[in-house]
């Protein structure tokens, strides 16, 4: 069935290509800045889960530099620059900037299609001395002192093809412009010789270092209050043992497999990757839980969607108090990876 995509995706090959061999080369200009720059990206469409590694940078570093964070805010309706603070709605920033000021309040974080300009505002209004470039793998304008590429372990890069027929947004070469390699929602119980794979199979420079990350998920938060009050797995385990999960997300399946570890999942409403919800949609969440006779019964959603919900209209106090949120952090499966992780970042940064 994907036969016919192949000229579209030789098509788009070459111009991508074409394009990166002309940055290359010097023919297209891209901009370095005196502070250093470090941009988390991918070469895949869909979730690497790379706001949770800004997040994980941004819990790191936030003591030890003026640290800013810059994302394109995909799908906003505002244009321009524009600098977050904790009134801003996921209409003018986005979903994942909200969410990540919301995680970190006192760190400044700031959206512009225009990476360049926005690095320039950043440094020269707010005094950053680093840069967190939120998905600018692609963004060759700006050259970055550092490039972090995430690789999910569930669909590594080797066993892809370029879009339209795959999911790569650039051919696999592209990898080369990366300092570091992170292979992301790693199974906690990853062994060595499954690490070895991957290091084999991506056949990297050997200045490029490469590490292993897994997702944490840190109990549950309720909507009701947006407290970031975190309530243990087993002490919500022993109020709710019926779930209604909802998500739009591009890859729900790691949050669906843990919650069915641990509960039943009546129902899954799965929406498209930043979808926006609306009143209808709020509708039919009310009707899941109306038509169930058990009383143990609550929706679950992700961060990235609760910011969402908490703007949509019509959202009641009622529904409120039955919807949870998941926060999911990072951390490395394998020993002393962490550090080794933090260590060669700030040498990097150091240089």
């Amino acid at each position: 069935m994907r036969i016919p995509l192949i000229p579209f995706s030789l098509l788009y090959l070459a111009i991508v290509t074409t394009r990166n061999v002309l940055y290359d080369l010097g023919f297209f200009s891209s901009k370095t800045f005196s502070v250093p720059v470090i941009c988390v990206g991918n070469l895949t469409t869909g979730g690497t889960g790379k706001t949770p590694h800004v997040e994980f940078l941004v819990n790191f570093l936030k003591s030890r530099f003026n640290l800013a964070v810059l994302s394109r805010g995909y799908l906003r309706k505002s244009k321009g620059f524009i600098l977050s603070d904790m009134n801003s709605t996921v209409s003018e920033i986005g979903d994942e900037p909200k969410q990540m000021k919301m995680s970190y309040p006192d760190v400044v974080f700031a959206v512009d299609r225009d990476r360049a300009h926005g690095i320039e505002k950043l440094t020269n209004h707010n005094k950053a001395n680093l840069v967190i470039l939120d998905d600018g793998f692609q963004h060759r304008k700006v050259t970055p002192k550092i490039s972090i590429v995430l690789i999910d372990f569930n669909k590594p890069l080797f066993n892809d093809f370029i879009l339209p027929l795959g999911n790569l947004r650039e051919h696999k070469s592209g990898i080369s412009r990366a300092k570091v390699i992170i292979v992301s929602k790693c199974p906690p119980n990853i062994n060595d010789e499954e690490k070895q794979f991957f290091i084999k199979k991506l056949k990297l420079k050997s200045e490029i270092r490469i590490f292993f990350s897994s997702f944490e998920y840190k109990g549950f938060v309720s909507l009701e209050n947006n407290a970031n009050k975190v309530i243990p797995l087993h002490d919500f385990r022993q109020k709710f043992n019926n779930v209604v999960l909802v998500t739009g997300i591009a890859n729900p399946n790691p949050l669906k497999e843990y919650l069915s570890d641990n509960f039943t999942i009546s129902s899954h409403l799965q929406y498209t990757d930043h979808y926006r919800f609306k009143a209808a949609d709020l509708k039919i969440f009310m009707n899941k839980m109306k038509s169930s006779q058990e009383n143990q019964k609550v929706i679950v959603t992700t961060q990235k969607d609760a910011v969402r919900l908490l703007e949509t209209l019509g959202m009641t106090d009622e529904l409120r108090k039955m919807i949870y949120y998941i926060p999911i952090s990072v951390y490395f499966p394998f020993e002393n990876e962490e550090r080794d992780f933090q260590e060669f970042l700030l040498s990097l940064l150091s240089h």
